[in-house]
């Protein structure tokens, strides 16, 4: 009949319309998929290519490291084959100033002059005059004129001044602390080589024992 008809083609127009609804609804869904999808490949195009140069980077700062680790090694090695030389060569040193103060002598005798303290009476002499010189043996010598005592009077019966002669390793006459310092510093340093060093003042009291020690 015809209302039936009517009912059931009003039923296939309502099922289309809710069907074109649907695919309508679909495709713009499938729209932003597409969109985000092509955002995704994007992003991940940017990382690959981001990634690609961290990588290029790592590989030319590991050349890098490799490179200063080798530095590393041969400065390594260049140091401690410098160590041995320093430590041959202060060997071979050790021997050779032992052997420079061996052949000065074992045991040296110095002498240090001290200045008279004391000024003559008016009219008279000094009562000692220092001579020194240098012996055929290469000693140090040192000479003494006695010519008369503190207080003017002469020291002998005729009248001839005293004299006396003595021979030194070294003599410091007007000499000043790094001069003499200078002279000990060397057997300083054997004693810190490690060899047997002793070093004495000896002199009456007053001599300048003290002063040539220590100094001001």
């Amino acid at each position: 009949t015809q209302s039936t008809w009517a009912t059931q083609l009003a039923s296939f127009e309502g099922s289309r319309s809710a069907v074109e609804s649907r695919l309508l609804q679909l495709s713009q869904q499938s729209e932003q998929l597409q969109s985000y999808i092509q955002q995704v490949e994007e992003e991940r195009s940017r990382l690959r290519h981001e990634l690609s140069a961290a990588m290029e980077r790592l590989g030319s700062e590991t050349q890098n490291v490799e490179k200063d680790h080798m530095t590393i090694e041969q400065q390594r090695e260049l140091i401690a084959k410098l160590q041995m030389e320093v430590s041959s060569f202060d060997i071979v040193r050790r021997k050779m100033h032992n052997i420079i103060q061996e052949l000065k002598g074992n045991i040296r005798v110095f002498v240090r002059v001290r200045p008279c303290i004391f000024q003559p009476l008016a009219g008279a002499t000094m009562p000692i005059e220092i001579f020194s010189n240098v012996t055929p043996e290469g000693q140090q010598q040192l000479e003494l004129t006695v010519t008369s005592d503190m207080i003017g009077r002469q020291q002998s019966v005729s009248g001839r001044p005293k004299k006396f002669s003595f021979r030194f390793d070294r003599i410091f006459e007007g000499s000043n602390q790094q001069v003499v310092f200078d002279e000990i510093s060397q057997l300083v340093q054997s004693a810190l080589d490690g060899y047997r060093v002793c070093i004495f003042a000896y002199g009456q009291t007053g001599s300048g024992k003290t002063f040539t020690m220590e100094g001001n």
